[in-house]
């Protein structure tokens, strides 16, 4: 499946591939001419590439490789694109998980009742939800994902998520992008690691709680917010690492 460049880069810094540096553009060009390589090495394909930018895939082949690779140690879990309606069976919900991609399952829903137990991944780091059109999340989801570093939950039509989000202590970047129902934000006093949170196109009325303890933060979207109208004095003025603030066309 063809992911935009940008996308892709942006998720390579969240994940630590890219090596930190003393701005956020500097660690985007590294990671486009990283980029280069993989295509100029046959590794990525460039199928298509327009006005805003260039999309990359991988063959066939070389994505059967890296699952194979990965199905051992570390162990990933990938169902991208595959239709699914509901998640992986508890058993495949492993502890030694360090990655999971459930991307682009359009109709997959969290349905786990009370009686079923959450997922037990201590190890996992990496959790993509993006675009599936998942409308809810069970409030014990993650309970034991203590170790999450990243959560994509990016296109779908989720209006509220779990306060238990507020106690993923490690994690580093929020992606809640065009999440276009969502209202509200559980406070983020307690993510104290988070370097980036994306909440374009959001439908936020304020400014989520506990931003001024985000120390740590880097990047921040507030792009295409319609109902943001205001920015507390002092939400961002302890925020001494930001280096890109995205406001874009939100009125503020």
């Amino acid at each position: 499946f063809a992911i935009r460049e940008i996308d892709l880069v942006h998720l390579w810094i969240a994940e630590g591939l890219v090596e930190e540096m003393n701005s956020r553009q500097a660690e985007y060009d590294k990671g486009c001419a990283i980029m280069n390589r993989l295509i100029n090495n046959c590794l990525l394909e460039v199928p298509t590439e327009t006005e805003n930018g260039r999309c990359v895939k991988m063959h066939d082949l070389v994505r059967d490789m890296a699952l194979h690779i990965t199905c051992g140690t570390p162990r990933f879990l990938v169902k991208a694109g595959m239709r699914l309606t509901e998640p992986p069976d508890i058993q495949e919900w492993r502890k030694d998980l360090e990655k999971v991609s459930l991307m682009e399952n359009w109709g997959l829903q969290l349905p786990y009742p009370l009686e079923i137990l959450p997922p037990k991944c201590p190890m996992l780091t990496t959790l993509l939800f993006s675009g599936c059109n998942i409308q809810s999340i069970p409030e014990g989801f993650f309970k034991h994902m203590h170790g999450l570093k990243i959560l994509d939950l990016s296109a779908n039509p989720i209006k509220n998520l779990p306060d238990s989000i507020a106690n993923l202590k490690n994690l580093t970047a929020l992606l809640l992008r065009h999440c276009r129902s969502l209202e509200k934000v559980p406070s983020l006093s307690k993510l104290k690691v988070l370097k980036e949170l994306n909440l374009e196109a959001t439908s936020i009325k304020e400014i989520p709680c506990g931003m001024e303890n985000l120390l740590k933060l880097n990047y921040l979207n507030l792009n295409g917010i319609v109902d943001l109208y205001e920015i507390p004095d002092r939400a961002l003025s302890k925020l001494s690492c930001l280096q890109d603030l995205i406001v874009g066309e939100t009125v503020i």
